[in-house]
């Protein structure tokens, strides 16, 4: 990106470009969940356990966590995402950096 900054420093310092990724983010979650849930659902057949690391709103965990009920599904997005998401009694949100943590 321009000036050495990296795409998410760009992200973090500029709230109104931040406010289009996270919609196009979004949007883009929709589209492709119903496909994951419908076309490879055999994949999460023996998993018990999921983390959408960058799950910005949920949609994704969402909908899987509603195909598959076994499945306990969290999401790890940055703090502002996370504390605007609503309690959910289906998906756990985590805030950090993926960028970050978990390390290692």
């Amino acid at each position: 990106m321009a000036h050495g900054a990296g795409f998410y420093d760009v992200v973090r310092r500029d709230a109104a470009f931040a406010v289009c990724f996270d919609e196009a983010m979004g949007s883009d979650s929709r589209f492709v969940s119903e496909i994951v849930v419908r076309e490879y659902g055999e994949v999460l057949a023996g998993v018990t356990s999921l983390v959408d690391v960058g799950g910005h709103n949920g949609t994704t965990a969402r909908a899987i966590a509603r195909a598959f009920p076994h499945v306990r599904c969290s999401v790890l997005d940055l703090p502002r995402v996370v504390d605007a998401m609503p309690a959910d009694d289906t998906v756990e949100f985590v805030a950090g950096d993926m960028r970050v943590h978990p390390s290692g």
